[in-house]
Parts: structure tokens; sequence; C-alpha cells
């Protein structure tokens, strides 16, 4: 009885040193590209960077300045989440697109047949029923504009500023003018990352007042740079691309009102995904 209790303890101990006590695992710091210790907790992540909630308040870190091990963590989840969201906006767009399109052949199908009928009861006017179908055979006015080889040729639509942003739909929500760039900025609601920013050199706010720019595709000198920042679907980190000639644009501002400025753009770029934007906006001076 004695040996089989030794046995046991013999045992019991063995085992005890063969599987030892786990460690808890330290929390996971946020580091930058050096290897530093960034002070601060998470706050959230974004395409421009990852916040950081610090004693002094919230402070933005670009991810080009923080290490791999870092942005393993916080960038590439946000950037899953993106995707994810973009996708699930594009199913929900087509699937709009396909209920409007069957709307709107049933409505044209509608139509069609109480013409058919009105044709039919108005034998007696055949001069007035001719008119009025070659009324229904007009196609109907777009205000949809379209990427052109010439900008400055182009009328600017009344409507707010919109266009193409490397393929995917461009709508200007946040316009504004700092040390004389023009920002035209995608609308937040959208997933997708996208701005026209034009350089106009001008040096003080007061120059804008009435300032008209109509650049042709050939001119080189003095002209407004022009940077294009965009996402594409297939790849989520924001890229830039610079144009110091090459596109065409007419571009007019109005008259300054406290700290905003009316204008219309129609800006066509010489990328290969053709990305303009053409409309009327309302810039705030900064």
């Amino acid at each position: 009885m004695r040996l089989a209790f030794t046995i046991f303890v013999g045992c019991l101990f063995l085992f005890t040193g063969l599987c030892p006590a786990q460690e808890s695992t330290p929390e996971v710091d946020i580091r930058l590209a050096n290897g530093v210790p960034v002070e601060g907790t998470f706050s959230s992540a974004d395409p421009e960077g990852l916040s950081i909630q610090t004693a002094k308040g919230t402070k933005l870190l670009p991810w080009k300045y923080l290490s791999a091990g870092t942005r393993w963590r916080y960038e590439r989840p946000m950037l899953a989440k993106l995707k994810a969201k973009r996708i699930r906006e594009a199913k929900a767009a087509a699937k709009a697109k396909a209920a409007a399109a069957a709307k709107a052949a049933a409505a044209k199908a509608a139509k069609a047949a109480a013409s058919t009928n009105k044709s039919a009861a108005a034998k007696t006017a055949p001069a007035k029923a001719t008119k009025s179908q070659e009324a229904n055979a007009k196609p109907a006015a777009t205000t949809t504009s379209t990427w052109q080889k010439d900008a400055t040729k182009a009328s600017i639509p009344a409507e707010l500023a919109a266009g193409m942003a490397h393929g995917i739909d461009f709508k200007a929500g946040q316009v504004n003018i700092q040390s004389g760039v023009l920002t035209l900025k995608q609308e937040k609601k959208f997933a997708v990352y996208q701005q026209f920013m034009i350089f106009t050199f001008l040096k003080k706010k007061e120059a804008f007042n009435g300032k008209k720019f109509k650049i042709k595709s050939n001119d080189a000198l003095s002209v407004p740079h022009i940077h294009f920042i965009y996402t594409i679907t297939d790849k989520n980190t924001p890229k830039t691309e610079m144009f110091m000639k090459g596109y065409s644009m007419n571009l007019e501002f109005g008259k300054i009102s406290g700290n905003k400025i009316p204008g219309k753009i129609y800006l066509c770029l010489p990328d290969k995904a053709k990305s303009f934007v053409a409309g009327t906006f309302e810039a705030e001076i900064k």
C-alpha cells in the first residue's frame, strides 16, 4: 500500500514538472517603424492612418510611420472591413439598379400600351396622332456628364459636381480651399477614398474672386497642377497620380461671401480610366 502511494506521488511531481503553469501574455503595444512604442491607446483605424487616444487628445499616425506588426494587427482588419463594405454597397447598388430597370421597363410598356389605345381612338385626327408619336419617340434629355477630350469646350452642368474617379462614381461632398489648393473630396457615405486636388498657386484668397482657368491638354506653362488620389476595388491603399500637363479643365469662381465661394468646374484627366468631375460647388475657404 505504501509502495503504491509513493509511486502515485512521484508521478504527480513528474507530471507537474512537464506541464509548467502558463504565463499571461502581455498586452500588445503600438510601435513606430523604428520600434519605439507609442504612448496612448487605440481609438480607430481608417485609410489615412491609426488614431491614438493620448493624454493630450486624439493623434493620427499615418500607416507608413508604424511598424509592420502594428500595421498587421490594425490596418489589415480595417482594410478587410472596408472591402466587405464596398462589396455590400456594390451588391445593393446592383440590386437597386436592376429594380429601377424593371420599373422603367414596366412604365415603358404601360406607356406604349396607352399610346396604342390613344392612336386607335384618334383615327379622325391622324396628323395630331402622328405628332404625338414623334414627340414620344424623342430621347429624353440627360444631364449626365462624360469625359471630354477638351473640357474647355464642354458646357458645365448646373448640378452639384460629380463624375467618375478611376471607374468609380464620384460625388463631391466636401469642397474647400486651403493655401491656394482647391480640394473636391468624395462624400463620406462612400467606402472608397477619392479626391481631386487643384493647385492653383494663388497666394491670397481675394485672388479667387471671379478667377477663371481654361486649360487645354497641350498647355504646359503656368498651369495648375492636379493631384488625383483614389482607391480601387482590387487594391485598398490609396494611390496618387499627379498631372502637370495633358489634362483639360474649365474652372470658374464667383465672388467670396464670408468664408465661402461658389464655383463650377469641368476637369478631365488623361488617365486610362478617363476620370473626370463636372458641375457646381461651394468651397469653404480655410
